[in-house]
């Protein structure tokens, strides 16, 4: 979505940039960063202890830093944790929050992360969508949402079928996405950057930054009417 956030703010619009979940990690990922081994992604050996919190907390850093990266001003930190809230309660409040800044910016554009074409369910996009869904049914189908395929990327043959819209980033747009993504792959503990979203996802940054093949400029998104 970083590219969509860029061409949004090249066209003079007043964007708001709001992280809903706190990203706690699940225990797989703490343990990938306690468990003693050399790792390739960071280039370091690893036999830390961090905590699930620490975590958060670098997650968060990456985050901010992203947005920085995009040159975003207003930024909005929810900090759910969809474990705790229970599905209806982060669905309720992801919801809430979209009709909130509906209410605030009339005619405004709403874009969310789509979870119904991922290949492994993830609750926090299922839960985006769901949210959206509900506002959009609210609205009278009134609202301008945009879902965006995150996992799309992952897709090897037929890669955008049924999107309502495949863009293509500029060379502009690209080169801030970029360094928007580059922010998650930062390993400095000293500074907490614990490269968070690296850890998480390898794959997904390695598709669109082309570590293994050509890079990938498009963004891939659906239309909720």
């Amino acid at each position: 979505m970083a590219g969509a956030i860029r061409e949004a703010a090249e066209a003079g619009r007043e964007v708001y940039l709001v992280l809903i979940s706190n990203g706690s990690p699940i225990t797989a990922l703490v343990n990938r960063y306690n468990s003693t081994f050399f790792c390739v992604l960071c280039n370091q050996q690893h036999s830390f202890h961090y905590s699930a919190q620490q975590l958060v907390e670098a997650r968060l850093a990456e985050f901010r830093a992203s947005a920085a990266a995009l040159g975003i001003r207003h930024v909005e930190e929810m900090l759910l944790d969809e474990r705790q809230a229970g599905e209806e309660g982060f669905i309720r409040s992801i919801k809430n929050k979209i009709l909130e800044y509906e209410s605030a910016l009339r005619g405004a554009s709403h874009r969310l992360v789509s979870g119904r074409k991922d290949f492994v369910p993830n609750p926090a996009h299922l839960a985006s969508t769901a949210a959206a869904e509900e506002a959009q049914k609210e609205a009278s189908g009134k609202l301008d949402l945009q879902m965006y395929r995150i996992y799309e990327y992952r897709r090897r043959f037929r890669q955008g079928h049924g999107c309502a819209k495949i863009t293509t980033l500029t060379d502009q747009q690209w080169d801030y996405k970029r360094i928007a993504l580059n922010q998650y792959l930062r390993f400095n503990p000293q500074e907490g950057r614990l490269a968070f979203g690296l850890h998480s996802v390898p794959d997904l940054f390695g598709l669109i930054l082309g570590w293994k093949s050509k890079e990938n400029r498009r963004e891939f998104l659906d239309l909720l009417r």
